[in-house]
């Protein structure tokens, strides 16, 4: 492959990087798969579906990984040690309504989160994140100003600790290229990541603010769009690294020198002849073309392979299902038949209508229509009498098919259990398996899509090299997946609290 083809190539992962991570966020929740009522009636015996035992929200978060990210969001808040079950329900309530409102197209979002955010801060005024997803509702609805405000008192919450406030603030004026405001923050998050005498942030997080920082000054030194600003940018840059400690400083040259390479690159291939970039595009559609066929080939594949088990465990659910039904029809007949037998068993009582004539104080003949009862007579005694023989002999058949009924429900709950015990762990793989090939197909339609939408071009590409987005990105949607996902436990060890 041509140099200047394969530094295509490369650039282009740089545009792919944001599909990628909104692709991450599409994974489908799976909900739980366990009939809840015996008796409830199923057309059609049911999928495999791995059993969840987590809420609706807690599973729209899969997608995130519980890793540095999140824990990143961890910071230790002394309320959640002494806050009672209810009040942390309260809470979280009020949380997941800030993001859920704050971050829909609803025309009155920003009131509904400002709402939300104070009715979370009179049960808990500590928590760093609270003001963190604010100020997301806040970002993504263009508030700017307010958005930079509310994630600093974000970190100021939480006495310095909370070092995404802060980033978060800086990320905000370095994109409005309010360099004057940005410049202190970035000194801010450095002195916090050496903060030796507290328990946080743990190391995980302060290599990754540390790279943060390297990728921050990379672009900052590398940018065209702010030049009369680089003396301040350099300054500040030498009294960050010298804050850093030698292992953090690794991380933060790492960081830097990746991202200037990446820089250089893409703005290399900015300054090719649009020609070029036109005819490389094609040729790389056409090649995203063929994986794509060959992606939805290797679903079709793993959807057979998930299918053929699949089928066996939808028959067992169905022999299940048939002979329970079976048995519970059954043992109504029987039951219908016993109360019958019980109605019967009393003799019947007839209600007529008669006519009787009676004679008033004056002599008046007077004729009236009245009921009377009177008891069975032969006929109608053995007429009732054979029905109660014939219900009696319906019932013994009943009973002895039920008889027979239950036993085979017993053995098709049997082979149900061990079909499940036997088929979860392959059912479970291969259906993980049938899910990544999709996401792999959904990836390289987005691709196409974005290629052919939005083809580089050197304008767009000078645009994206020149945009802090492009290598730093914030969106609001998947730091909502990520607060989300710090309201639970993590998942190996929790930080200790201060």
């Amino acid at each position: 492959m041509p140099r200047t083809r394969q530094s295509f190539c490369v650039a282009l992962s740089l545009v792919f990087t944001l599909c990628g991570t909104v692709l991450a966020q599409k994974k489908d929740a799976i909900p739980d798969a366990q009939d809840k009522s015996p008796e409830a009636e199923t057309k059609e015996p049911p999928d495999f579906k791995p059993v969840e035992t987590r809420t609706k929200e807690e599973m729209e978060t899969d997608a995130v990984p519980d890793g540095d990210a999140v824990e990143s969001m961890r910071v230790p808040v002394v309320w959640f040690q002494k806050a009672s079950n209810t009040e942390r329900l309260r809470y979280e309530k009020e949380f997941r309504a800030l993001l859920a409102l704050g971050l829909s197209e609803r025309s009155s979002a920003v009131e509904d989160a400002h709402k939300r955010f104070e009715a979370g801060r009179q049960v808990c005024g500590t928590d760093p994140r609270l003001f963190y997803a604010y100020g997301l509702a806040l970002l993504h609805h263009k508030k700017y100003t307010t958005a930079a405000e509310q994630f600093q008192a974000a970190t100021k919450r939480s006495g310095g600790a909370f070092l995404l406030g802060s980033q978060a603030a800086a990320w905000v004026y370095l994109t409005r290229n309010d360099i004057a405001h940005a410049l202190p923050l970035l000194k801010d998050v450095a002195t916090g990541v050496e903060r030796t005498s507290e328990s946080w942030p743990t190391e995980r997080v302060k290599l990754q603010v540390s790279e943060w920082l390297g990728i921050a000054f990379g672009f900052l030194r590398n940018s065209e769009t702010i030049p009369r600003d680089a003396q301040a940018i350099e300054q500040t840059e030498s009294e960050v690294v010298a804050l850093l400690k030698a292992e953090h400083r690794v991380a933060y040259d790492r960081a830097r020198t990746e991202v200037v390479k990446r820089i250089e690159l893409v703005r290399s291939q900015a300054a090719r002849p649009a020609g070029e970039l036109r005819q490389d595009t094609e040729t790389t559609l056409k090649k995203l073309a063929v994986e794509l066929e060959e992606a939805e080939q290797r679903v079709k594949d793993k959807q057979a392979e998930f299918d053929e088990l699949n089928d066996e465990w939808k028959q067992a659910h169905a022999d299940y299902d048939f002979a329970r039904r079976t048995a519970n029809r059954l043992l109504k007949a029987v039951t219908d038949s016993q109360t019958q037998i019980r109605r019967l068993s009393n003799p019947w009582k007839f209600t007529e209508k008669i006519p009787v004539t009676e004679t008033d104080s004056k002599g008046r003949i007077k004729t009236e229509i009245k009921e009377v009862s009177r008891p069975e007579n032969a006929t109608e005694r053995s007429r009732r009498l054979d029905q109660i023989a014939a219900t009696e002999d319906r019932k013994s058949t009943l009973a002895k098919e039920y008889n027979e009924a239950r036993p085979r429900e017993k053995e098709a709950k049997d082979n149900l259990d061990k079909t499940k015990l036997r088929l979860t762990p392959p059912l479970t793989e291969r259906l993980a398996a049938v899910t990544e090939q999709q996401r792999e197909v959904g990836m390289l339609n987005q691709k196409i899509k974005l290629l052919t939408d939005d083809p580089p071009t050197p304008e767009s590409l000078r645009a994206k090299v020149n945009s802090l987005a492009t290598f730093m990105p914030l969106q609001p949607m998947i730091e909502k997946q990520r607060l989300l996902a710090s309201l639970r436990p993590p998942a190996t060890g929790a930080a200790k609290s201060r």
